[in-house]
């Protein structure tokens, strides 16, 4: 199994997510464009586990390319969450994984906005 998003595309799906996340309450489309950033970073970060990549090289790589202390935050909690997680041996296994997470990454997102809003 070796699908992979694009690493620009994550990056710039989460610089994108401290603008957003700061504003006071975001309107329907800035919530579905952070959400579907963090669903974003949620499957990459997981593939990256399904992969066996060390948990350090990815929050190590998306550090590097996002400076925003918040999202910093996020990655962390994300990445810890996602390597909690067995690795799944089958290839229809890990494509599950890597879907479920990315609907819960989805899903606290959308619960965060609601909660804030």
């Amino acid at each position: 199994m070796k699908k992979f998003i694009s690493k620009s595309a994550v990056v710039l799906s989460i610089a994108f997510v401290p603008s957003v996340a700061l504003a006071s309450t975001p309107t329907p489309d800035q919530a579905r464009e952070l959400c579907t950033a963090v669903a974003d970073l949620g499957e990459y970060i997981m593939t990256a586990r399904q992969q066996e990549i060390p948990g350090s090289d990815i929050t190590r790589l998306l550090k590097k390319q996002i400076k925003n202390r918040s999202a910093h935050r996020m990655i962390d909690a994300m990445t810890i969450s996602a390597y909690q997680e067995p690795k799944r041996n089958s290839d229809v296994g890990m494509r599950e994984s890597i879907q479920s997470f990315r609907t819960k990454s989805e899903t606290a997102c959308y619960l965060a906005v609601a909660q804030e809003g």
